[in-house]
């Protein structure tokens, strides 16, 4: 649904901006009442092209820039050498969801407990745990913290071979037991990640579960992808619309009666804000734009995890995907996958995922493990992650609450102008601490006995990173991002936070953020899951204020329906 509003339809009650994980929850959530008119705004285009369905078509999706933005990062400017560390998000109607490897991983109760220490009411264990509840449609058997019915399907299907059986076993010998469910409410152990692919075999993005046909036929929702928001228009302080760019490069005005909501993720939400006015004074001065608010803390805070990229050879070569993947067995697969949505085409890329406790002081995991069973030439310096020809896999980490902090700023007045992003990766001890550690882990961790008879050995260029120091150097260097940015529009009960626990904007009215940039800490894991439960909360927040009269007219009179209720 792309067509042109009639200007006598630009005026709306809510506008959402970002058809991502969040924007998709919002806009299915919100126009679910009738009397709400609702426009979501995606600078992309609409999610139709095949490759997006097929789980492992994320290979190909990821290095096309009609699908994708790619944010560099200032990485190389703090570590002299470093390969470029590029920041990739999803430029498309379902967002980053439409183009990620599917893990779902809800993060643990322990993160959420987290919010609720900081203050945030509303947000905690007791609160989110329905939300996750009410999203899932899950193949797992029953349980009282899983989700049955919901809009968003999981599946945990993965094949089950000699390697993922030594896997488990090894895992045992770590001391981490075996988990049926990923995230169920013990967090320690390991466990067949769930992956958010439908039972035909098609990935299942946040459009796909909360925006399909019947949903985007809605008479009081509009889905205009293809126009990039610039700016928030204000009158006051009022948030009263958005300024966009169309397709043709024309500016057009939109309107919003009641509120303003931004999804535009923790790269372009905090870009956003400080483009129209709310963010460090001194930098709106340089930029040209007119201070609203001073608002340092947007685009502060920026947290984000940190891989170390280990891969090992194998064997023997049944044991890794690379030669499915390859020749005219990816030919047949192609195949097998078009017929009956089958075989590994129909499979997420990573199988496994383990939470482990590294540090002797750490109380619950602090690491996350992934797992897949094929192995990439991610460094021959041709910029190209291509599969190898040598049966190979990956098993890589990362800290599961990285303490570093970074910053997002705008480079100029354009929103099309890709902001600065400084990670400032391994900036605090404990990062530094834990990712040692963490490499050192993975490496017994392959050293196993269940794993021997099956591994050759860990490739060069990470085995010869030995010493502290050494794997230090490799990670400053090396390291990979994991697409989870975070905290840079963060929400807290000081003033200093850019959002309240409402997630409105402080300095401004009608205007409130709803996307990975509120968490003022990194949750634990992968974090689309926890981002479309947010949004789905969140839509219960909104819709309760939408219920108050305004301006005469009850937008939301607007009877809310109480299936929106999370609980």
């Amino acid at each position: 649904m792309t067509a042109a509003i009639p200007d006598m339809a630009e005026s709306f009650d809510v506008i959402i901006v970002g058809g991502g994980s969040a924007g998709s929850v919002l806009a299915g959530r919100l126009s679910e009442d009738r009397h709400l008119r609702v426009l979501l705004l995606e600078a992309g285009p609409d999610d139709t092209n095949p490759m997006i369905a097929v789980p492992k078509g994320a290979g190909k999706i990821v290095s096309d820039p009609r699908f994708c933005h790619f944010f560099p990062t200032e990485r190389a400017a703090r570590f002299p050498g470093a390969e470029p560390d590029i920041w990739l998000r999803g430029k498309v109607l379902g967002g980053s969801s439409s183009i990620n490897g599917l893990v779902y991983h809800r993060g643990h109760k322990g993160d959420f407990e987290r919010l609720a220490e900081l203050g945030l009411t509303g947000w905690g264990w007791e609160e989110m745990l329905p939300c996750f509840r009410a999203i899932e449609s899950t193949d797992l058997p029953p349980a009282s913290y899983r989700g049955v019915g919901g809009p968003l399907h999981l599946r945990h299907d993965v094949p089950r071979t000699r390697l993922t059986a030594a896997m488990i076993d090894a895992a045992r010998e770590m001391g981490l037991p075996f988990k049926e469910d990923p995230n169920q409410p013990d967090a320690l152990g390991i466990a067949y990640a769930g992956a958010n692919i439908t039972p035909g075999g098609k990935r299942c993005s946040a459009a796909g579960a909360f925006l399909p046909p019947s949903v985007r036929r809605r008479s009081n929702l509009a889905v205009l992808t293809g126009h990039l928001v610039q700016r928030v228009c204000f009158d006051g302080r009022r948030a009263t619309g958005v300024a966009v760019n169309t397709p043709t490069g024309a500016e057009r005005i939109f309107r919003a009666s009641r509120e303003v909501l931004l999804c535009a993720g923790a790269v372009q939400s905090p870009q956003l804000l400080q483009l129209s006015g709310i963010g460090p004074a001194a930098l709106l001065r340089e930029l040209g734009v007119p201070v609203l608010a001073d608002r340092p803390g947007v685009g502060a805070n920026l947290r984000e995890h940190y891989l170390a990229f280990l891969q090992f050879r194998l064997q023997h070569r049944a044991d890794s995907e690379n030669h499915a993947l390859a020749g005219w067995r990816l030919y047949w697969n192609t195949l097998r996958y078009m017929l009956a949505g089958r075989g590994p085409l129909a499979q997420a890329p990573w199988h496994m995922s383990a939470f482990a406790a590294v540090l002797p002081d750490a109380g619950r995991p602090d690491a996350q493990l992934t797992f897949a069973p094929f192995s990439l030439d991610m460094f021959g310096g041709t910029g190209e992650a291509r599969l190898e020809t040598a049966p190979g896999m990956q098993l890589f980490g990362y800290p599961s609450r990285a303490t570093s902090e970074g910053r997002i700023t705008a480079r100029s007045g354009d929103m099309r102008d890709m902001p600065r992003i400084e990670p400032n990766y391994l900036s605090t001890e404990y990062d530094r601490r834990l990712s040692v550690g963490l490499v050192n882990y993975i490496r017994r961790f392959m050293r196993a006995t269940p794993l021997a008879a099956l591994v050759a050995s860990e490739t060069e260029l990470t085995a010869l990173a030995r010493s502290d120091d050494e794997i230090l150097d490799f990670m400053r260097l090396h390291g990979r991002t994991g697409f989870h940015a975070s905290g840079t529009c963060r929400m807290g009960i000081d003033e200093t936070a850019p959002l309240d626990p409402a997630l409105r904007v402080r300095g401004a009215q009608g205007l409130r953020v709803i996307d990975c940039s509120v968490f003022p800490e990194l949750i634990s894991t992968n974090t689309n899951a926890s981002v479309m439960a947010m949004a789905w909360r969140a839509a219960q927040l909104i819709a309760d204020d939408l219920r108050a009269p305004f301006g005469g007219r009850e937008a939301g009179s607007a009877r809310v329906d109480p299936a929106m209720s999370p609980t």
